[in-house]
């Protein structure tokens, strides 16, 4: 093999680079060269067993020499340290494998590179501790989840190697962690204010890190650790019940089963729930609807798993009709959304199985709540208001998801108002909701269907976590309106072009409004019934209320940069409008005589007048009413400078 010492020494060079480049971003250029080195040996020698020998004796003293340097109470050196098990991952499936191809011989050259490294390694398993439980106090309770066996299994691997005398590993472990738990809690109320929420939660989170670790360890003992009782007892008034310490913070279910242990550990089961509701209601006082969606935000936050995935559906999807797949499989909620808006899937929010307490006091505080609305009617027709509040901002100004996301909390807890704290949800949904939905569709159109295909839309989530029996005619609405918009009825005229979406409104069992809207002439009134009749399109009649139908019309008015200005409203809007054609002033007498107005239609014109005055397009001069010659705002167009006046 002389005419390889070339070969050998630079394979050498690399390795030892692989292990002391102190260049983070370096480590991935030395495992490229060192597995291109190793293909090239490979191909020279094709599985030689002597040379695995040989890179093996090479590897061992570099891995001494690295364990070596590596100071036992050196926090830089125990990260390093915690690193190491990446590293010998990286050899046996990158490198070692051109050196044999039988898994067995791998295996064991594996055990012997551990072998001598954890044997070198000389750190203090407490100190290793308290390193791995400041880095992980960082991470969210579903990444402490998925690290810590990582960890744990490091610590196994030194005490294995490094123990005599007959030791048991777990419970050096174990009692190493213990230890750390208690220096690390020592600090922190040396250094921080108790009754801070970063210090609460890091003492839920060291609680649960303990418990976690006995579980891995199958290590039956139940306990607090002796810091965290001393902080409970001693730390704080006796008389002061340890969740009013969290009464403002926001908590997963994840947590709330940790914190739950602290009283199941104290034999205090029954108390839990009793502080829980005394500390942690939601409670709905002087029509205070901020102060409503902030409690829920806080007491019980809708979380909702990353691992479905991003809800954007494409424009393929759409025009196919597909879109529904979505609707049942990228958030299926459906289930979970009988005790609590959860995915019960993911390990942060798991709930306990012993006792179920963590559901019992969701649905406790949500039955209370129902209980305590004494006018359900109120109720139903301000949380409508609420729902076309949020909606203002997202649909007319355009939002696009990144934009959307300093909305999300107040959306989310509008979900789970709606959906856990609305008395007669069904109720809601048919009568107040699903109406005002209908017309959101058709006034805002392509903008609503764009925005319906975002992520965190709160149409498509509340329609899916929605009962199947609730929701089925929404799924209707939203489906048919998308394939009906992709191809629409055509009529054109010189003065008028009409482009229809149809939906089956005798399909839908939900109230609509029953009043006609007012046309701007006879001629147009007779086409418009004409063309809803079916009869051009050879089919059966489609049926739906008229008052809800929404034209597009072009204007006089301008806006800031002189761009024409589109308009989209309601008819009797457009009919109001209309009677300026010939002349930019009038009277309310001159506008009931040209659009020929009924008793029974006076307070629609009334109405009319007053939106159109809001909207800036109409000024009122004594008692008359003359076209606005004033920009419209850029603000209260879309990008395609359209008004739309719902």
């Amino acid at each position: 093999m002389d005419e390889n010492d070339y070969l050998l020494n630079l394979w050498t060079t690399t390795a030892e680079n692989l292990f002391f480049d102190e260049e983070i971003d370096h480590y991935f250029i030395h495992l490229q060269k060192l597995r291109f080195l190793s293909i090239q040996l490979n191909n020279e020698f094709d599985f030689d067993s002597h040379l695995l020998k040989i890179v093996i004796d090479l590897l061992l003293p570099i891995l001494k020499r690295y364990a070596n340097s590596l100071s036992s109470n050196s926090i830089q050196s125990i990260e390093k340290a915690l690193n190491i098990s990446h590293v010998l991952c990286d050899l046996e499936n990158d490198i070692l494998i051109y050196f044999s191809d039988d898994r067995s011989v791998l295996e064991t050259a594996i055990k012997q590179i551990n072998k001598v490294f954890f044997t070198t390694l000389c750190l203090n398993i407490s100190v290793v501790w308290k390193v791995i439980l400041i880095k992980i106090l960082k991470y969210d309770i579903k990444t402490i989840h998925s690290t810590l066996p990582d960890y744990a299994h490091f610590i196994t691997e030194i005490e294995s190697f490094q123990l005599c005398n007959g030791k048991d590993v777990i419970l050096e472990s174990i009692n190493a962690l213990k230890l750390a738990i208690n220096n690390i809690i020592d600090t922190m109320i040396e250094n921080c204010d108790n009754s801070s929420a970063d210090f609460l939660i890091k003492i839920l989170k060291i609680q649960l890190i303990q418990h976690l670790t006995y579980g891995i360890y199958q290590f039956n003992e139940k306990e607090t650790s002796s810091g965290l009782l001393t902080f409970l007892t001693k730390g704080q008034n006796g008389n002061t019940p340890l969740i009013s310490l969290f009464r403002d913070l926001k908590l997963t279910d994840g947590t709330l089963s940790v914190l739950y242990d602290f009283y199941k550990m104290n034999n205090n089961c029954g108390q839990f729930l009793t502080d829980m509701l005394k500390y942690r209601s939601v409670s709905f006082e002087n029509d205070d609807w901020n102060q409503l969606l902030n409690q829920i935000d806080l007491f019980d936050p809708f979380e909702i798993s990353t691992s479905h995935g991003d809800n954007r559906m494409d424009k393929e999807e759409f025009e196919q009709g597909n879109f529904l797949r979505g609707f049942d499989t990228e958030l299926d909620l459906r289930n979970s959304q009988k005790n609590s808006i959860l995915n019960n899937k993911d390990i942060e929010d798991r709930i306990s199985c012993e006792s179920g307490i963590i559901v019992r006091y969701k649905q406790t505080i949500r039955n209370h709540f129902k209980i305590s609305i004494t006018n359900e009617k109120h109720f139903h027709e301000y949380l409508l208001n609420v729902i076309d509040s949020y909606y203002d901002i997202i649909l007319e100004n355009k939002m696009g998801e990144g934009v959307c996301r300093k909305y999300i909390s107040t959306m989310r807890a509008l979900l789970t108002l709606v959906l856990n704290y609305t008395p007669n949800l069904e109720l809601f949904i048919k009568y107040y909701y699903a109406p005002k939905l209908l017309k959101r569709i058709i006034t805002y159109q392509n903008v609503w269907i764009h925005n319906f295909n975002t992520s965190e839309n709160f149409d498509r989530t509340l329609i899916n976590m929605l009962p199947k029996e609730i929701k089925s005619p929404l799924v209707n609405i939203t489906r048919e309106f998308i394939l009906q918009f992709n191809n629409p009825e055509h009529w054109e005229k010189p003065d008028c072009e009409f482009s229809g979406v149809y939906l089956k409104g005798s399909e839908y069992s939900f109230s609509l409004p029953t009043m006609k809207p007012v046309f701007p002439n006879e001629e147009f009134r007779n086409k418009w019934t004409h063309v809803l009749s079916g009869i051009d399109r050879n089919s059966s009649a489609k049926t739906l209320d008229q008052s809800i139908h929404i034209i597009e019309m072009s204007s006089p008015f301008i806006d800031a940069t002189g761009r024409q200005v589109t308009i989209v409203l309601p008819i009797t809007l457009a009919s109001i409008l209309y009677c300026f054609n010939e002349v930019d002033i009038r009277d309310i007498s001159d506008i009931k005589k040209i659009l020929n107005i009924k008793k029974s239609e006076e307070k629609q014109i009334v109405r009319g007048l007053k939106t159109l005055l809001k909207h800036n397009l109409l000024v009122k001069i004594n008692s008359t009413f003359k076209l606005s010659i004033y920009p419209i705002p850029i603000e209260a167009l879309d990008k395609d400078a359209i008004l739309r006046i719902v």
